[in-house]
């Protein structure tokens, strides 16, 4: 059986779109064929439809199969602009002028009432302001 076996009406178009690109020059009728090709793989085929929902299908069957969900990929890489989890380094801390800060930031903490006033939350939020700008520049300067 011939796989290729077209009707009338398709051996007519067949016929049509080969005498007009026997009509151009060689590098056009690869343009045209290039052009075409794609044209076929995307509106009239559908190849790349046809993978994404095989696609979302194997998720989903996967998903119902499995006892628990997949933990979703972390990053191996620390996030900058962050302190260390474990505070500040100490290289940091030995510095004078931050040990100062974090003896006020310690002090405006302990000096917090049980509702804290807006004085006393300001104070605390402009004594870790302080701090954390004194790591900024601490970072950009290493």
């Amino acid at each position: 059986m011939d796989k290729f076996a077209l009707t009338k009406e398709e051996a007519a178009v067949l016929n049509t779109a080969a005498a007009a690109l026997r009509a151009l020059p060689e590098a056009s009728q690869y343009k045209v064929l290039r052009n075409l090709a794609h044209f076929m793989n995307r509106e009239v085929v559908g190849i790349g439809a046809v993978r994404a929902a095989a696609a979302v299908a194997g998720s989903v069957a996967r998903a119902q199969v499995s006892e628990k969900p997949e933990a979703p990929k972390r990053s191996k890489t620390a996030k900058r602009g962050k302190a260390p989890k474990g505070g500040y380094p100490p290289e940091f801390l030995a510095l004078p002028a931050v040990t100062a800060l974090v003896l006020d930031k310690e002090t405006a903490k302990a000096g917090l009432s049980d509702p804290p006033t807006e004085d006393q939350t300001a104070r605390l939020r402009n004594a870790s302001k302080a701090l954390r700008d004194a790591y900024q520049r601490f970072r950009s300067s290493t």
